[in-house]
């Protein structure tokens, strides 16, 4: 970073210059200069071998070095509107004006003939880059491309205002456009040079395009990086050369070109033992990965393997391998919960650093509301800088992706939530500036399952981008359907249900194993550690009767219990009930509380490394009450597991929770694992229908009908335990969830059942296209043009992956449950329903470790159980 103090300042900015940028209120950064910068940007970026791999598969042939010129000059025009006389009056007086609308209006699709038009393109000396061009609609296809750079183009198309560009009180737009177009003329003599294909238009090519134009305009705008004239930086032409030497340091300071990393990769020898020393024998799903082939570009891999059987470190053998070759530049690793990429990131940090050392990629947290990379955390932006505070610059550099969640895929290696890779391809801003950058990355998705069309959906599109980009991507599951399996192994094609195996020959199919897109399923060796686990069904109704007692009495007796809860609410007034008796409950910071997502992020880091301490290694009898926030990934232990139902693939899932660590002493009692599940009767299950199949209105037992919708796959899921008595893992994993899952199959059972059943299956499987169908209409449609896609200002369906949530940041962080001070609370939108969003939260009140205030017409509470509606 330049010493600002000893660079002289230079006098008061001249009126007759194009100004993009200002400092403290003066202008101070040239439009000439920015161009010039956020060009030498693109370049680099779309010279990366990995990235132009991509884009040469999605344009359709190699680009040349002609296309990268021609693409970066018009990487520099992104500001051209800012030319206009109104953005030049708002960097003085700070006033509104937009510079994309002008520029759109005239040059973006669909923009009709005009005289001011034709003076633009003139200034812009279109007669060099016309040729470029197929024709003109693929040109306004590239400008829209280039627009596009902050995150999307306008929602309207605005009126012309040809006033804007005419020459007034000395200054003239027109002039100051000629003057950067000649700039970057001679940055780019290249570009201009006679003859070449015309610019590939593709539009899956210019999707990805899109997003790495909005990152290079990120990264060209930090004057850190590109310093002002005031701060040392040079001006015009001179800049040309400092730029692109800024520009290859950022390239390499953010690990956009791991250099460093890969040699340390190839470096190491591809022996188990001497990857993971501490670890005994190779398992077979990690001995597939070291062992077999790698993939095609564009193939997607999926490994089925019980919990616990290894599958993080063999997802991290396959991206190691991948890096070694230049396959992939980084990787992101997604979690379905925030708790397990929390848990998960520690160990993956480890591994890396151990593996490359001062060569390791950094690996971020890519979860919203921590500031972590490596072993480093950042604080909370002061108001006056809005700059993420740091140890060091160093640690600055490293930790760039994890201050913004728009960076997330951006980052070297990333670890976080299935939500941020998914809005990539979902019609929100700045989608593409996750799903392009993520291009160059290994996406693992890890404890995929069949449960959720919507969220299905949306992956399986972006899963059709990134391998039609020749991107590589690993699905990791206990509990993958052959349904879900074959659509997600391929995201292209449209598969018919004819297609799918029948329910008793996908039962069949070895578990577990590997597939790969376009290849026959390869069995796995059973490894030797199955385990049989005993299953007990009782009735909600004697939960508060006579299973609290039995957990109070277990605790005692030495054993840790994990009680996995539906709801919320449940959880929480679990831990009320289990109080009251006297029970030994799990505690965070000395106070006793579930553990939810309901809690700030500040309390969610608490409760996380609590839980991963209380349910490790570590034996004392205690009692953990959760909701779904513990039944994925977390590498935690249970002596005794009890659960609510839920469907097959879900409850395998939360069994993977149950006696995971082998060589842990358990008291009497409760060597051999146990599964309680608090299941209704089949005649309550079927009390939840009405006649036409509906679900009854009124409150459901443990959320059934409204958490897991599908009843008939409650009630197969009961019906199987009940009859087996017992699972035996991994030997029925395949059976039971092909038996929760199996469309046919549910079909067919939901026939021998008679009565409402079938109608309440037809009424879910219409749902769930419906889901399918939502899921569709929000999602990026890749073979259409960005104008096509444009962000939808209200997507319902959006709630799912947390877009409606209302993150209040408190004026003043106040005193929490656990002793930390919170800053900020989420609430889920669904508590929110009806409140305006710019509603601010008043009656703030804080005391005893409890923060209450009013919403709008609702009122809440924040404690030790976590936030509640109390009111309205």
């Amino acid at each position: 970073m330049p010493d600002r103090s000893a660079v002289p300042q230079l006098p008061l900015p001249d009126p007759r210059t194009a100004w993009a940028k200002s400092l403290d209120g003066t202008p101070s950064l040239s439009l000439t200069d920015h161009s010039v910068d956020v060009g030498a940007m693109a370049e680099a970026i779309l010279s990366l071998p990995t990235i132009r791999a991509r884009l040469d598969r999605l344009a359709g042939r190699q680009l040349s070095g002609t296309d990268i010129a021609r693409f970066s000059f018009f990487a520099g025009l992104h500001d051209f509107g800012k030319a206009v006389h109104s953005f030049q009056r708002r960097l003085r007086d700070r006033s509104r004006a937009s510079h994309i609308a002008p520029a759109w209006a005239l040059l973006g699709s669909d923009a009709p003939p005009s005289a001011i038009r034709t003076e633009v393109r003139r200034a812009l000396k279109r007669g060099l880059w016309k040729s470029w061009f197929a024709d003109s609609d693929a040109e306004a296809a590239v400008w829209d491309v280039v627009l596009a750079h902050h995150g999307s183009l306008p929602t309207e198309r605005p009126a012309v205002n040809a006033s804007d560009w005419r020459s007034r009180n000395g200054y003239e737009p027109l002039a100051a456009l000629a003057e950067v177009v000649a700039v970057l003329e001679e940055m780019f003599p290249n570009a201009f040079s006679r003859g070449g294909d015309p610019l590939p238009t593709a539009s899956r090519f210019l999707h990805a395009l899109a997003g790495l134009v909005v990152l290079a305009d990120w990264l060209g705008s930090n004057h850190d990086d590109f310093p002002f004239p005031s701060e040392g930086g040079t001006q015009a032409r001179l800049r040309i050369a400092s730029a692109r030497a800024a520009a290859r340091d950022v390239i390499g300071k953010r690990w956009w070109d791991p250099v460093a990393g890969r040699a340390a990769a190839k470096e190491l020898s591809l022996d188990f033992h001497t990857l993971f020393p501490k670890l005994g024998p190779p398992r077979p799903a990690q001995r597939a990965l070291l062992e077999q082939p790698l993939p095609r570009s564009g193939q997607i891999v999926a490994l089925e393997a019980e919990t616990g059987s290894g599958k993080t470190e063999a997802a991290l053998i396959h991206f190691l391998r991948l890096f070694r070759e230049g396959e992939v530049d980084g990787m992101y690793f997604a979690l379905p919960t925030r708790a397990a990429a929390v848990q998960i990131h520690t160990r993956i940090k480890k591994v890396i650093a151990g593996w490359l050392g001062d060569a390791a990629p950094p690996v971020g947290l890519a979860v919203p509301g921590y500031l972590r990379v490596d072993d480093r955390e950042g604080h909370r932006p002061l108001p006056e800088t809005w700059r993420v505070l740091w140890d060091d610059e160093r640690v600055r550099e490293r930790g760039w992706a994890v201050e913004n969640a728009k960076r997330y895929l951006s980052g070297a290696v990333m670890i976080g939530t299935i939500d941020q890779a998914l809005l990539g391809g979902l019609r929100v801003r700045h989608a593409q500036m996750r799903s392009g950058p993520m291009l160059r990355l290994l996406l693992v998705v890890d404890e995929v399952h069949a449960s959720d069309a919507y969220m299905t959906t949306l992956l399986r599109n972006l899963l059709d981008q990134h391998s039609a980009a020749g991107g590589h991507a690993l699905l990791m599951s206990a509990t993958l359907g052959s349904s879900a399996r074959e659509r997600l192994l391929q995201p292209s094609r449209r598969i018919e249900m004819g297609e799918i195996q029948g329910v008793a020959e996908a039962a069949r199919l070895p578990y577990p194993s590997v597939s790969r897109s376009g290849e026959s399923l390869h069995e796995l060796e059973v490894d030797g550690r199955s385990k049989r686990v005993r299953v007990e069904l009782v009735d909600p109704d004697s939960v508060a009767k006579d299973l609290f007692c039995r957990i109070r009495e277990a605790a005692e007796a030495g054993a840790v219990v994990l009680f996995i809860r539906n709801r919320v609410d449940d959880a929480q007034d679990t831990v009320e009930r289990l109080e009251e008796l006297g029970a030994r409950l799990f505690v965070c910071e000395g106070v006793v509380a579930p553990h939810h997502g309901r809690f700030a992020p500040e309390d969610r880091r608490l409760l996380d490394a609590a839980l991963e301490e209380a349910l490790g290694k570590r034996r004392e009898g205690v009692v953990a009450v959760t909701t779904q926030t513990a039944e994925q990934s977390l590498d935690i232990c249970a002596d005794w597991l009890i659960t609510d139902l839920a469907p097959g693939d879900v409850l395998l899932q939360r069994i993977g929770r149950l006696h995971r660590h082998a060589d842990n002493l358990r008291p009497p009692g409760y060597e051999e694992p146990v599964v309680t599940v608090v299941a209704p009767s089949t005649d309550r299950l079927e009390g939840l229908l009405g006649s036409e199949g509906n679900r009854r209105r009124g409150r459901s037992p443990l959320g059934l009908g409204r958490i897991y919708e599908n009843i008939v796959g409650l009630r197969a899921t009961r019906d199987w335990l009940a009859e087996r008595g017992e699972i035996q893992v991994p030997k029925d994993n395949r059976e039971l969830v092909e038996a929760a899952t199996h469309g046919a199959g549910l079909e067919a059972f939901a026939q021998r059942l008679g009565g409402p059943w079938q109608a309440h299956l037809g009424t879910v499987l219409a749902g769930r296209s419906a889901e399918g169908t939502a899921a569709s209409a929000v999602k990026i449609r890749w073979k259409e043009s960005l104008v096509a896609n444009q962000p939808i200002r209200d997507i319902e369906a959006a709630t799912r992956l947390g877009l409606k949530d209302r993150r209040l940041d408190l004026t003043e962080p106040l005193p929490g449950p656990f002793g930390t001070r919170v800053g900020t609370l989420a609430v889920p939108g669904w508590m929110a329903e009806g409140i305006d969003p710019d509603t601010e939260p008043t009656e703030i009140q804080a005391g005893d470790g409890v923060i209450r205030f009013r919403l709008g017409r609702f009122s809440f509470l924040y404690d030790r159980l976590g936030l509640r509606r109390v009111g309205s």
